[in-house]
């Protein structure tokens, strides 16, 4: 995922993740995926763009996301999330997010 709307598009995701039976697997993907959002009192001086200087563990966090290295379970419950924020995002809602939905149409082309 490029950097631009990154953001929003994780945020969507784990918002569809809590909305599931949160087992552990999903859990622990929630706190995985939780620690590529920057904190809200991000400094401008610590934000980049690629990446974020992030306090709380004292290291760059950088926003790309590497599917190979997630467990096959979660790579599961990721594309059931994506899957069910693109198609709520699809429905223009901007309660749901401003994002336009053509960021979230990258994303689920790399599925295929």
């Amino acid at each position: 995922i490029r950097w631009t709307g990154f953001d929003e598009v994780v945020k969507l995701i784990l918002r569809e993740l809590i909305a599931l039976d949160l087992d552990e697997d999903t859990k622990d993907l929630i706190i995985e995926l939780e620690s590529y959002i920057p904190p809200y009192e991000l400094d401008d001086a610590m934000e980049w763009c690629w990446g974020f200087y992030d306090e709380r563990i004292d290291d760059t966090t950088s926003r790309s996301i590497d599917l190979y290295t997630f467990k096959p379970e979660w790579i599961h419950l990721f594309w059931l999330a994506a899957i069910n924020a693109n198609t709520k995002l699809m429905e223009r809602d901007i309660a749901y997010s401003a994002l336009h939905p053509e960021r979230f149409n990258d994303l689920i082309k790399l599925k295929r």
